[in-house]
This record gives C-alpha cells, sequence and structure tokens, in this order.
C-alpha cells in the first residue's frame, strides 16, 4: 500500500508545481463523444421487404384461415344435419314399430273373436322405450288411455291401475 501512497504523494505534488508556475486553469478537454458509434449492424428483414410484399402475405395469411375457419363451419353444420336427420329416422322406426304392433294385436284379436265382457284381465306388462304399457283384454294401453270408461292412471311392474267413477280398480297379472 505504501507504494500507491508514494505514487499519489507524486501526483499531488507534480499537480501542484503545474499550478504554482501557471496560474492559468487546466487546459479544456474535448467533451466525450456522445454520439452512437457507426458499428455496420445486419439488416432486419423489414429494411429489405418492401411494404406490397407484407400486405400480399397479410392478405394471403387472411385467406388461409378464413378457409379454415369456414371449413370447420361446414363441417360442423353437416355433422348437426346429419345427426337430426338420423334422430327423425330413429322417431319414424318407432313408430312404424308401433304401428306394426298394433297390428298384430288387432290381427290377432280379430282372429280370437274378443269380445269386450266389461271384465278386464290384466294379460301382461312391458316396457317400450322407458315407458310401461300393459295388455289389457289383449290391448295395448298406456298411462293416460282408456279401456272403456276407465282411465290407466298408472303401470307398475306386476299392477295397472284404472280409474272410473271416482273409484280407483287396480288390475293384476293372474296365472
Amino acid at each position: 500500500m505504501s507504494i500507491i501512497h508514494d505514487a499519489l504523494k507524486k501526483t499531488q505534488s507534480s499537480l501542484g508545481e503545474n499550478s504554482e508556475k501557471n496560474d492559468s486553469p487546466p487546459p479544456i478537454q474535448p467533451p466525450l463523444e456522445t454520439t452512437p458509434s457507426r458499428t455496420p449492424v445486419a439488416a432486419t428483414a423489414s429494411d429489405k421487404t418492401p411494404v406490397w410484399m407484407w400486405t400480399i402475405w397479410g392478405i394471403l395469411f387472411a385467406v388461409i384461415v378464413g378457409s379454415f375457419i369456414t371449413t370447420f363451419f361446414l363441417i360442423y353444420s353437416e355433422k348437426k344435419d346429419n345427426l337430426a336427420k338420423m334422430q327423425e329416422q330413429a322417431k319414424q322406426q318407432e313408430l312404424a314399430r308401433q304401428q306394426a304392433l298394433a297390428k298384430m294385436v288387432a290381427a290377432t284379436n280379430a282372429s280370437l273373436n274378443v269380445q269386450d265382457s266389461g271384465e278386464l284381465r290384466l294379460n301382461g306388462i312391458m316396457t317400450t322405450d322407458g315407458q310401461p304399457i300393459a295388455l289389457i283384454n289383449n290391448r295395448i294401453v298406456k298411462a293416460g288411455d282408456y279401456i272403456g270408461n276407465k282411465r290407466v292412471v298408472a303401470i307398475g311392474e306386476d299392477k295397472v291401475e284404472l280409474f272410473s267413477n271416482g273409484k280407483v280398480e287396480i288390475l293384476s297379472i293372474q296365472p
């Protein structure tokens, strides 16, 4: 550390001698250069590509994105239409099946010469499309239908409730 101290003393003394010899202020040094240096910089794509080229690229991008979006919506709407058609076909098939079943029961009743004697007999219960239906006197009925003047109120697993003249009648499957 003494070496640094000695060098500092020498520098101060030499400055003091110069100031005693010259009563003039120290020389003004030119200011440091504040303008940026002119080092070569790599040219960017925007420096070389004209505006009309960027416009063409933008339009091309918009057309491609628009065609993808249009294709997506066309495919989506086509699938939606196909689903609606399939649902309509399923409804028509179910209606045709029920009509065919009703014709078969009517033909069976006609061939057996079933007469309505006034006494109701529960022949069976089954479920179609999640809704229970009953076979009473060989006629297919569901809740809300009428057998003569009696209304079918509810169909259970092994019984049917009928309502007539303020009374509830329960039919059960008989062996």
